[in-house]
């Protein structure tokens, strides 16, 4: 078996943009619907299409670094991100330190996580604060996710043969 391989994964700018806003309109909450159903319609299905090729192409888990994980459970955010289509697995999210760099959070996730092993990572992100040099995938918040990136952070991780 190969070396882990772990995307650390921003929501806002990458599963969703000023693009994909402006198309969807505003979002209609029904009282009827559960409220993960809600979040979910803030996701773009088209951008986790390009994710689970990363992940196919890859085969990274996802550690969550978006600020959707601040006061939300794991499993909520799997479900969310499973009614737009997610395939892959969550196998974590950063911690969360205020004020700091997200970068700061990423690498505190290697020191508590992954003691011995630093894995191949990919850090997709609409933030230049969350770069880490040779890991950052910088997508731009106005169309989130593209096939670009998706190339680019299969390079950086090594697609599986």
């Amino acid at each position: 078996m190969g070396k882990k391989k772990i995307i650390f994964l921003d929501f806002d700018g990458v599963l969703n943009s000023t693009r994909y806003h402006e198309k969807r309109g505003m979002l209609s909450f029904d009282e009827k619907k559960q409220e993960v159903e809600w979040y979910a319609q803030g996701i773009d299905p088209e951008a986790v299409v390009l994710l689970n090729e990363i992940i196919e192409r890859t085969g990274a888990k996802v550690v969550i670094s978006s600020a959707w994980r601040c006061g939300t459970k794991l499993d909520f955010l799997r479900k969310v991100l499973e009614l737009r289509g997610f395939k892959g697995e969550i196998v974590g999210k950063t911690p969360y330190f205020l004020g700091e760099p997200r970068c700061h959070e990423i690498r505190e996730y290697f020191v508590t996580h992954i003691q011995h092993i630093t894995p191949d990572y990919v850090i997709l992100d609409d933030d230049y604060d969350a770069g880490i040099q040779g890991h950052f995938v910088m997508t731009d918040f106005r169309v989130g996710l593209t096939k670009k990136d998706v190339d680019k952070a299969v390079d950086i991780l090594g697609e599986v043969f």
